[in-house]
């Protein structure tokens, strides 16, 4: 019986014709998750970073890999899990990322012009 594992990532994004869902501007980092269905709980970073291009994420970094249990996906904390364990056994995985994961050179920064401290003339 097919499982689904999680493999955290980091990868730079590009676009192809063939990812599924808008991703970041082309060249950024970001981390993500992927969810892959395999035929044993095994550790397969090479499947992993293939199927992380096929939705845009190159030059993949697996930084972590866990089997998911499916009866967590009943608690509510793990609501948004659902739509992506369902893709991910019907068409051998599904991947989302974290959209303020980028490292420190590629975050944008945030200038306060003209902030006073109340009470500081």
């Amino acid at each position: 019986m097919p499982i689904v594992a999680v493999y955290k990532f980091r990868a730079t994004f590009r676009s192809t014709d063939t990812h599924r869902h808008p991703l970041p501007r082309d060249g950024l980092s970001r981390e993500g998750l992927l969810l892959l269905r395999q035929e044993a709980d095994v550790r397969d970073d090479a499947a992993a970073i293939a199927a992380c291009a096929t939705h845009g994420a190159f030059d993949a970094v697996i930084e972590r890999y866990a089997p998911l249990d499916p009866a967590v996906l009943a608690n509510p904390q793990n609501k948004d899990f659902v739509e992506l364990y369902a893709t991910a056994l019907s068409t051998g995985n599904a991947m989302t990322y974290y959209l303020n994961s980028a490292p420190a050179g590629e975050a944008p920064s945030v200038t306060q012009a003209g902030f006073r401290p109340a009470g500081r003339g």
